[in-house]
Order: C-alpha cells, then structure tokens, then sequence
C-alpha cells in the first residue's frame, strides 16, 4: 500500500518542471506590476487614468484574439509529442494557426470598421454625439491603435508560451518570458532620456504594446520558427480548426468575463482624473 502510494508521487524531475515552470509564469507577472507601480511616479493623474483606461481594452483584446489557444494547444499538443506523433502535432498546429489567424482577421477588420465609422462620423456626422462611441474623438484614434496592438502582442506571447508549454521546454520558458517585462523597462528608460522625463500616457502605452513584438523576436532564439513553416495538407487539419474552435468557446466567454468583471471600474468610469485616483488606489490590491 505505501509502496503503491510512493509510486504516485512526482519526482525530482517533475517538481523540478513544475517549479521552473512556476518561476516563469512568476517573473513575467512581478516585472509588469513593477511596470505598472512605477507609472504613478513619472505620469500626471490624467495621464495615468488614460493608462489604465486604455490598459483594461488592451486586456479584452487579448483575451478575444487569444480565442482560447493558450489553453487548448496545450490540451492537444502535448500528447501528440508525448507520443511521439509529429503528424499529429504538425495537424494541430497548423490548424491553431489558421483559428489564430482568423481571430486576427476579425480584430483588425472591426477596428478598420470602427475607424472608418469615427472618421465618417467626424467629417459628415454633424450634430452626431461622436462621444458616444468609445475614444470616437480624433486625437484618440492612435490610441484605438495602440490599443489593439497591444492585445494583439499579447494574444501571440501568450500563444507561443503554450507552444513551450507542450513541449516541456521549462527552461527555455523560465529565460524568455521574462524578457518582455525587461523589454518595457528599457523602452520606459529610452523615452525618458529621449523625453527629458516629461512622458504623457501614450509613451508608457507604446512601450506597453511594443515589448511583445521585441520579445517574440526573441523567442525563435529559443525555438525553431521552421516548424510554423511546415505545412500538411489542408484535408487533415483543417476539421481540427472547428474542433479548437468548439473546444475554446467557452475558455474564451470565461476570459472575456474575467477581465471584464476585474477592470469593471476602469471599464465606466469616463473622467481620466477620477479613473487615475482609482488606478493608484487599487494598484496594492494587484
């Protein structure tokens, strides 16, 4: 019976997984709060209201052009290489991509709809209230950019996180992702010296939206870009795209809801003063 019972435990090599895969999923989130603790310091209340106003849309945008993959590739990827079966593997990673790409096709075409409509509205709308619709006012659209940059950026870290995930491949995972948090800090440091320490909330922003980028660059340091390359014939994954896509739904309604329910405050409050103090005020609850 205790022979039995031993037999279950994890390993050495399983914890030691396990605890580099924890350090990993630990640091990226510590050096953004970091990120964030340090915004109040160099931003005015007004600016860093806008910072957490556009920080909240920057997250439901992730969660809506993630589509569920961070947690379903590793679902289906794993047993695949656990197994050995690189046909399999190669299926469920092309078809992850073509679900990616759509969602990414679908962001991008609502965002050209949803400019398109502002500068319409701005040019022929007349007495139209233009501040109906969300940053509807025309200094605001590089915003609406930045915005849906960022949570593109962060749907891909997330994405190919997964990918390191199935693979086990915890020590490149627990070296790489840190880097975007390290990223944002050298930009911040750049456009203050560039700035002269003067920094409005759309540096901060951009510097927010950039690291992803700089760090998915980095991550084909520790991973091979040729298997995005490879490409099996379309009869044999393009029925696992509606199979992920089944499989997501309902992770995808849960992360929406989650972030939405956590940034709710930020979500209605409309004065950048006000949306500053509360900013700051719920900074230590993080």
């Amino acid at each position: 019976m205790a022979g039995s019972k031993a037999s279950r435990l994890p390993g050495s090599a399983a914890l030691r997984r396990a605890a580099l895969l924890f350090s990993a999923r630990a640091v990226n989130p510590a050096v953004s709060l970091g990120f964030s603790l340090v915004m109040p310091r160099i931003l005015t209340v007004e600016d860093f209201g806008i910072y957490g106003w556009a920080l909240a849309r920057i997250f439901i945008v992730q969660a809506i052009a993630e589509v569920g993959l961070q947690q379903s590739l590793i679902r289906f990827l794993s047993p695949a290489l656990q197994s050995g079966d690189q046909a399999e593997f190669r299926r469920v990673l092309r078809a992850s991509l073509q679900l990616k790409l759509y969602a990414l096709a679908a962001i991008v075409g609502l965002t050209a709809l949803y400019l398109g409509a502002i500068y319409l509205l701005n040019q022929f709308g007349g007495s139209f209230p233009v501040g109906l619709l969300p940053a509807a006012h025309p200094d605001q659209l590089s915003l609406t950019c930045i915005i849906v940059l960022g949570g593109v950026g962060l749907s891909i870290l997330s994405y190919l996180d997964s990918i390191l995930v199935a693979h086990e491949r915890f020590t490149r995972l627990s070296l790489w992702l840190p880097s975007v948090g390290l990223i944002r800090f050298g930009l911040l440091a750049v456009f203050l010296i560039a700035f002269g320490g003067r920094l409005r909330s759309e540096h901060v922003l951009f510097a927010f939206a950039l690291g992803p980028y700089l760090a998915i660059a980095l991550f084909f340091c520790f991973y091979p870009a040729r298997v995005f390359l490879e490409r099996p014939p379309s009869a044999e994954w393009r029925p696992l795209v509606g199979k992920l896509l089944r499989f997501n739904v309902w992770m995808l309604a849960a992360a929406f809801l989650a972030i939405v329910s956590d940034w709710m405050e930020v979500l209605v409050i409309s004065d950048e003063s006000d949306s500053g103090h509360f900013n700051a005020a719920r900074m230590p609850m993080q």
